[in-house]
């Protein structure tokens, strides 16, 4: 049976590093397998034959700890299994099948490893450019791996320099060197390599170039071409324009887009979309006096907008695939469009205390087109809408003014959506929602008493809470 030992070669320079190495000896015959961790005299032990922990080498020994274990064990493996064949073996046949064996301590071979983890884990556009950048250095490099010992200072200015010489331009260069830096990291914190940053002389910034866009009227141009007589030329068309209103989504995105992503789609675009639509509506409103309760703020609000709107939509559309899974698609449609227009009123609401006209229209028209579709009784959506909007109007007139027509608006629209039912409790806990609020906002001396408070957010919360829950 053939043996295996760690042993310590040292350099013949004095105060050079030297070489671990991996004895094999077998029917009185010796063979050694060089590696390339390299060790001072002071971190080996000769007589246990094991490496030695001294002050500032502990990662560095920690690494080859591990590789060493690993490859002594891979060809612990290999006598194994020549030893239960039962057949004569050399030394030559151990080294030949060692050799042969997938190099997991190669750069190449971690790396692949890596890309193929991010595939696995959804990330298809990373596990991507993981590849873009592992075929060029790998055609770099001949297709040949290399140790993460090779990858130093040198080997990356080579590297860089052959990128120039195939016309890669700079930004390109420097996107696989970022690739590679970051690869070459990652193997660093798991202990499989030691810190030399190869990538300190290699240019990894992002340079300034041309912004280079298609127009807005290109792309109108572009949808309204008649391609009927070409589906395969109408198909690419609309695919593209989708990636444009995606904002650039990549066609293996598209292509592996599932029904649970399209609630976030819709979320960034919502948020987007509806951060305008709000905008210019305060830009017409700003005209009037006293529609808006605080023009100052526009600008500000206009910043913080679009990512909040998104979240938050996005989080409603996320919570209502996971919890109505198997609803019927055309009510699904509905309760999504419901839910984007309460956050739109919530959002308005709080912002400048107004709820807009412009924004109530389409969502009445759409509750009312919505009850014939999804099966509901005429007589009583409308009868809720009518008693809703008169029983505001009189609480308005009652309070003088302490009731918006904004509200007023909004109970009559939510009427059509609701029926008389639902939005009797929706109204009740609305106001009591608002009534809590309201005192705790005299409490804490943010309100006082006569001050204007907008009913319109509590409606529109409760309205979302009982039609989720």
């Amino acid at each position: 049976m053939a043996t295996i030992k760690l042993k310590f070669r040292p350099s013949t320079v004095q105060g050079k590093a030297g070489t671990l190495c991996y004895q094999l000896c077998h029917r009185q015959e010796n063979r050694q397998i060089t590696t390339d961790m390299r060790i001072f005299p002071e971190w080996w032990n000769e007589t246990k034959r094991e490496l030695v922990a001294v002050p500032g080498n502990e990662r560095v020994l920690t690494a080859y700890r591990k590789r060493a274990e690993k490859e002594m064990r891979d060809i612990r493996e290999i006598i194994r299994e020549l030893d239960c064949s039962g057949e004569t073996y050399t030394l030559s046949e151990i080294l030949n099948r060692y050799r042969s064996l997938p190099s997991e301590s190669g750069f190449l071979y971690y790396m692949k490893k890596e890309m193929e983890a991010l595939w696995e884990n959804g990330q298809y556009g990373t596990s991507r450019n993981y590849r873009r950048a592992l075929n060029s250095f790998s055609t770099f490099l001949d297709g040949n791996d290399i140790p993460f010992s090779s990858l130093d200072s040198a080997l990356a200015c080579r590297y860089e320099a052959w990128l120039w010489q195939q016309k890669v331009a700079r930004n390109s260069s420097s996107f696989y060197m970022r690739i590679l830096r970051a690869v070459y990291n990652k193997a660093v914190k798991q202990g499989i390599a030691v810190q030399t940053f190869p990538f300190r002389e290699v240019y990894t910034g992002v340079a300034r170039t041309s912004k280079r866009a298609v127009d807005e009227e290109t792309i109108l141009k572009l949808q309204r071409i008649d391609l009927s007589d070409s589906p395969a030329l109408a198909l690419s068309r609309d695919m593209f324009v989708f990636s444009y209103c995606a904002r650039g989504m990549a066609f293996v995105d598209m292509a592996y887009l599932k029904k649970e992503n399209v609630d976030m789609l819709l979320a960034v675009g919502g948020g987007l979309l509806s951060s305008r639509w709000i905008a210019a509506s305060y830009r017409r409103a700003k005209n009037v006096e006293g529609l808006l309760s605080f023009p100052d703020r526009i600008e500000e609000q206009e910043k913080k907008r679009p990512g909040r709107f998104a979240v938050c939509i996005g989080f409603l559309f996320c919570f209502t695939m996971l919890e109505l899974p198997y609803v019927h698609l055309m009510k699904l449609v509905f309760l999504m469009i419901f839910q984007y227009f309460m956050v739109l009123y919530t959002w308005t609401d709080l912002e400048q205390r107004v709820i807009f006209d412009r924004m109530l229209i389409p969502f009445a028209v759409i509750g009312l087109i919505s009850i014939p579709l999804l099966d509901r009784v005429l007589t009583d959506h409308l009868m809720a809408a009518a008693v809703g909007g008169v029983v505001f109007l009189a609480l308005a007139v009652l309070t003088k003014g302490g009731i918006g027509g904004g509200d007023i608006k909004l109970v009559a629209a939510l009427g059509l959506w609701l029926g008389s039912d639902m939005l009797m409790t929706v109204v009740i806990a609305g106001i009591v929602l608002g009534g809590m609020a309201a005192l705790i906002m005299l409490a804490t001396g943010k309100r006082k008493k006569g001050d204007y408070f907008a009913y319109g957010p509590y409606f529109t919360i409760s309205a979302l809470l009982f039609t989720l829950l």
